[in-house]
């Protein structure tokens, strides 16, 4: 064997592996269904946008096109959502709603995998303290649903 191809099998050896590397999943964030005054119903959109920045992490969960949602609503229950999962074709869909209701709000968030698997997360907080618990919400996602390591050591050692 020649040294010209000993470098080739090198460079194989080295080029399999990336090559082997696992696709992101997806994950499609659902405008938020608001309960409450018309004055917060922008908090529906802006509640899918904050999440979908919030559990996006590049080469592991990738957000779909939001194109995609435009139009849609949170659906009922767990059988619209599956099928709103698989007309999407994503890996994870969330959804979910936020009542206000004076000063106070709480938010109710599912996801749903491709495998048929189901995590309810909720949260209250007064309104001026929407964005730390959305935050909140955000996090418990990433370290129980995407398994996002840093994430799951910081919900831990809380």
């Amino acid at each position: 064997m020649t040294w010209k191809h000993c470098l080739f099998l090198l460079c194989l050896l080295v080029a399999v592996p990336a090559a082997a590397k696992e696709q992101p999943k997806s994950f499609t964030v659902l405008p938020f269904a608001v309960n409450g005054p018309d004055k917060y119903q922008h908090l529906g959109p802006g509640i899918q946008d904050m999440l979908i920045y919030r559990l996006h992490w590049q080469g592991h969960f990738q957000p779909s096109d939001k194109s995609m949602t435009k139009g849609l609503k949170a659906p009922g229950d767990e059988a619209a959502a599956k099928k709103t999962l698989h007309t999407l074709e994503t890996d994870y869909l969330i959804w979910g709603s936020v009542t206000v209701m004076g000063e106070q709000c709480s938010v109710d968030a599912h996801v749903l995998s491709s495998e048929g698997d189901v995590w309810p997360q909720a949260a209250q907080a007064p309104l001026k303290e929407l964005i730390p618990a959305l935050d909140g919400l955000a996090k418990a996602i990433n370290g129980e649903v995407f398994k996002r390591p840093q994430v799951a050591q910081q919900t831990v050692s809380k």
